[in-house]
């Protein structure tokens, strides 16, 4: 389930229940960070920003994503025109079965056979997946990004990004395409069936504020190359950039992915000599202890 799992994890499916979420308040020397693992597709109306994370986000004097409201519609366009195949069709690249299969999976979700040949398999993959995912009832409106955008433009804050939409798709790019568009379009056909599974693994982890968990699950399915190109090269670029910030309180919403391990945010952080306290969840357990 390596790249799948790697999609699902780090692009597409997480959905957020009532309050529940990853989040994590670092301290090192004068400064305060606020790390919160994000979801990048929900469920609408199925998530809020604890109070711990809005009393956060208006006390922070830099917000930071890991791409600005602007990039992230930037990135739309972008992602699209960067899967564009330049020459070929992706039908040359598999068996008479394979691309059977494939178009077959496609008209599933009303894809159409002739739009199949002008993308790259690993734009191919990310469509079908993000098409399985809608038919679950995901949507972008319903992750933790949405979230924070919405509650910041109501209390008129100012958002930046981490990275541009283009060394975001970058990463994505170079990660799917060490695998082979054989060995992609493969993966997909024998794993999509699998989808549901995974999503609710990965739901309970977050909704449990089980960062361990996702880390364990993510990095157990992806390879050492892959790892590098989308979690620990960006994560020590991000970390660097976070280092020289003059701001008293920062606070930064990545994909969960990027906070644990031995190469994530917050390990980086504990090496630089910083105090880590785990906010995961505090609301509700409050909430259930006064109950």
């Amino acid at each position: 389930m390596r790249n799948l799992l790697t999609i699902i994890a780090l692009l597409l499916i997480f959905c957020g229940s009532s309050q529940a979420e990853v989040l994590y308040k670092v301290t090192d020397n004068d400064r305060t960070y606020w790390l919160m693992g994000t979801l990048h597709l929900g469920k609408p109306d199925s998530l809020q920003l604890s109070a711990t994370a809005r009393q956060a986000l208006r006390a922070s004097e830099q917000i930071l994503l890991e791409m600005s409201p602007e990039e992230l519609t930037n990135g739309q366009m972008a992602i699209l025109q960067a899967g564009k195949r330049e020459q070929g069709q992706l039908q040359d690249q598999l068996s008479a079965e394979q691309w059977q299969a494939l178009v077959n999976l496609a008209q599933q979700y009303r894809i159409p056979e002739t739009m199949l040949n002008q993308f790259e398999a690993w734009f191919v993959q990310l469509v079908i997946l993000s098409q399985a995912v809608a038919q679950e009832g995901y949507a972008s409106n319903g992750g933790v990004e949405s979230q924070i955008i919405a509650y910041a433009q109501q209390q008129q804050l100012h958002i930046e990004g981490l990275e541009t939409a283009e060394q975001q798709i970058s990463a994505l790019t170079q990660a799917q395409q060490q695998a082979g568009e054989n060995a992609l379009i493969e993966q997909l056909l024998q794993e999509v069936g699998q989808l549901t599974e995974q999503v609710n693994q990965l739901t309970d982890a977050w909704i449990a504020g089980d960062l361990n968990q996702i880390t364990q699950m993510v990095m157990n399915e992806m390879d050492v190359s892959t790892r590098d190109v989308l979690l620990t090269d960006r994560n020590r670029r991000w970390f660097a950039h976070l280092q020289q910030s003059d701001d008293e309180q920062i606070f930064i919403a990545v994909g969960s992915a990027h906070l644990g391990g031995e190469h994530g945010l917050l390990t980086l952080f504990k090496q630089a000599g910083a105090h880590v306290v785990d906010f995961s969840n505090r609301d509700i357990a409050a909430q259930a202890g006064s109950g």
